[in-house]
């Protein structure tokens, strides 16, 4: 049975707590988890204030209703015209004012392809601006998990992607921006309420699992990134990540990453399935990392279907956001 703390409900014995806090310290701090590519010349870098970015609070429900339809990853939006919701043959479900707002950003946006030829200091700035008002009001949707509030981030990210197709790698390179945030979350765990960070990251397009170069369709290639990181020390403790496969037909499959250990923990199958179908997962299997990583053992940890140990620890690439 689920019981309150601070506000918060348990879940387990282990008291596990997903919130925000109620009065958030402002601080800034240059984003350290994620690196730049190493064959990049420049460094691309954003100060973060965290106290303005909301922090998810999550009610986890093992026993929900089933997730919407799988929809295939590849089909990426094209360029929509400046003043036209890319998503012209539905209608548009973009409710919020907020949410409103940032649509006409992002349409408005179409033009500094006229005024930018290459990514200077002045578009990069703008580009974080824009991305991460993007990021705050996509982590406050989903806070709701509602159908309408997952239904206008869903719209929102559509609209990025066909941002970014509109601007091509030129203007937005690999090694400047390969991902966006769509969530950033906290999580507390055990009885003194540990705090841990999830950022949810989401691929441009499928990058090669070891790299940072736009996969073929025959590659092992990454989707999504999932961001576990101890708050109290800022050090990442486990990554997962949607990958996709091809031998006779497309394989999708939920695993993680830590150290030299990588892990395989839920199937799709050909199609990949939506963001928030890949987000629970995701959360259930955090929770039992992270009550293992609390309860120093004493909670059983992670049961991935398939496990590989290699030598060393392997480097899956830049995340460039």
């Amino acid at each position: 049975a689920h019981s309150k703390i601070n506000g918060c409900k348990k879940h387990s014995k282990m008291g596990t707590c997903l919130s925000s806090p109620e009065t958030p310290e402002r601080s800034e701090s240059h984003e350290n988890l994620l690196s730049t590519d190493p064959e990049s010349s420049e460094e691309h870098s954003r100060v973060i204030d965290r106290s303005t970015v909301p922090q998810t609070i999550i009610n986890i429900s093992r026993d929900g209703p089933p997730p919407p339809r799988p929809v295939t990853y590849l089909d990426i939006p094209v360029s929509s015209p400046v003043n036209g919701f890319s998503s012209h043959n539905f209608p548009n479900p973009i409710k919020s004012e907020k949410g409103k707002e940032i649509i006409a950003s992002l349409q408005e946006a179409y033009k500094w392809k006229e005024s930018y030829k290459q990514p200077t200091l002045e578009f990069s700035y703008k580009t974080n601006l824009l991305f991460t008002s993007c990021e705050q009001h996509l982590t406050e949707l989903s806070t709701e998990i509602t159908e309408e509030a997952m239904t206008e981030c869903d719209a929102i990210v559509r609209e990025l992607q066909a941002l970014r197709t509109h601007w091509g790698t030129e203007l937005l390179p690999l090694s400047m921006r390969n991902a966006f945030v769509r969530e950033r979350m906290n999580l507390m765990i055990g009885e003194e309420q540990r705090q841990f960070r999830v950022d949810c990251i989401q691929f441009f397009e499928p990058i090669v699992f070891y790299g940072n170069v736009p996969g073929k369709q025959e590659d092992l290639v990454k989707l999504f990134v999932f961001v576990v990181t101890d708050i109290e020390n800022e050090e990442v403790l486990i990554r997962y990540y949607l990958e996709r496969s091809f031998l006779f037909d497309f394989y999708h499959v939920l695993c993680f990453f830590k150290g030299n250990s990588r892990g395989q923990l839920k199937p799709y199958g050909t199609h990949c399935p939506p963001y928030w179908t890949i987000r629970q997962h995701m959360l259930e299997n955090a929770l039992i990392h992270l009550e293992n990583v609390v309860s120093q053992g004493k909670e059983p940890g992670l049961q991935p279907i398939a496990a590989t140990t290699f030598p060393t620890v392997r480097n899956t690439g830049p995340v460039n956001i």
